[in-house]
């Protein structure tokens, strides 16, 4: 049966239909003004499903069709629900900007495009807006619907530098603040998974992905090797192959997470829910521990800022960083957190000069 569904200011039919190889992949009809129309549209994608017709339904050359029907088959079961947001954010700027047959899109309306949403955002929200709709349009060409590549040698334009490095993370000081705040104990799950993240540097989805097998109480480590997806209730995998890692951590971590009322799959379990707590909730708590510490607020991705910004402080090697981040190479390392390194080198180069000037 097609579901139906509303996005937006439109409406959404779908169906699932199950590959040979055993994989899922949706169908869908997008834009649809009233629900009536989608429940129409459902029906007609059904009997498509039942007559072997389905592989011509999705072949439109639409770009914000074809932008939902990617985004439904081969990505929103695999993101976070923060990230799958962000995708969904990018599908209302195509319906609003780019709704049209990819072949009458060009390079110059594209690039207008970047200029116009970039003159007031960062080099961070166009970047990715631009790197979701270059995806799918990968995949279009894939699908041999098109041959036009518009954004190809685009450029990003960006009014809005952004929140500044330094409000990103906590340094040691701010550390040191909130973990005196934080209530680690099996009552206080959000408090223990920020903690966590202080100590590990893993995203909201590992933390929440951990089971009791994820601990090895031995050779004090955690292994890290799926995400637990809240929106679908679901274990997913990691973002990338160099994502599965184990790393070392305190013995003072294992011994909170030993008190821990895990169930057989989650180490992090609510006894309401029966589920690890929401990064929702979770959230919520880091606003309240960053008001009572007296620090900036973060979200909890900013703890894994924290974590990194702690190791490179202590200078700790960068590629062991990038190996405990689970990032797929240093250059992702690098890159992310320049500005520190920036401010690392400046003292570096500074104890080099003080050497030099003793020889």
């Amino acid at each position: 049966m097609a579901s139906v569904y509303k996005k937006g200011k439109t409406w959404t039919a779908k169906v699932v239909v199950k590959q040979p190889d055993g994989t899922k992949k949706a169908y869908t009809k997008n834009g649809l003004r009233t629900k009536s129309a989608a429940q129409a549209a459902g029906a007609e994608l059904e009997l498509s499903k039942k007559n072997k017709t389905i592989d011509t339904v999705n072949r439109s050359d639409n770009f914000f069709e074809y932008y939902e029907m990617w985004f439904t088959t081969y990505k929103e079961n695999t993101l976070s629900p923060s990230t799958i947001k962000l995708y969904e954010f990018t599908g209302r700027l195509i319906h609003k900007n780019l709704n049209k047959p990819i072949q009458q899109i060009t390079r110059s309306e594209f690039q207008t495009f970047l200029n116009d949403y970039g003159a007031t955002r960062s080099r961070t929200a166009i970047k990715k807006v631009r790197s979701h709709i270059t995806q799918a349009l990968m995949s279009a060409i894939d699908d041999g619907i098109t041959t036009n590549d518009f954004t190809a040698r685009t450029t990003l334009i960006y009014g809005n530098k952004g929140k500044p490095a330094s409000l990103k993370f906590w340094n040691k000081q701010d550390v040191d603040k909130v973990v005196n705040n934080l209530k680690l104990s099996p009552e206080n799950l959000s408090d223990v998974m920020i903690y966590t993240a202080l100590q590990t540097g893993a995203r909201f989805s590992e933390v929440a992905g951990l089971s009791p097998s994820s601990l090895d109480y031995e050779n004090n480590t955690i292994t890290i090797n799926k995400n637990w997806n809240e929106k679908i209730q679901k274990f997913t995998p990691t973002k990338n192959e160099q994502s599965n890692r184990t790393i070392k951590v305190s013995e003072k971590l294992l011994s909170l997470l030993q008190t821990l009322k895990p169930s057989k799959e989650h180490l992090f379990v609510s006894q309401i829910t029966k589920r690890p707590p929401s990064s929702t909730s979770v959230n919520k708590r880091l606003k309240t521990l960053s008001t009572i510490s007296e620090v900036h607020e973060l979200t909890y991705h900013g703890l894994r800022h924290t974590h990194a910004s702690m190791l490179l402080s202590e200078s700790i090697l960068i590629q062991y960083i990038s190996e405990r981040l689970g990032h797929e190479n240093t250059t992702i390392t690098l890159q992310t957190y320049a500005h520190l390194l920036s401010e690392k080198r400046e003292k570096e180069e500074n104890k080099a000069i003080a050497f030099f000037n003793n020889l």
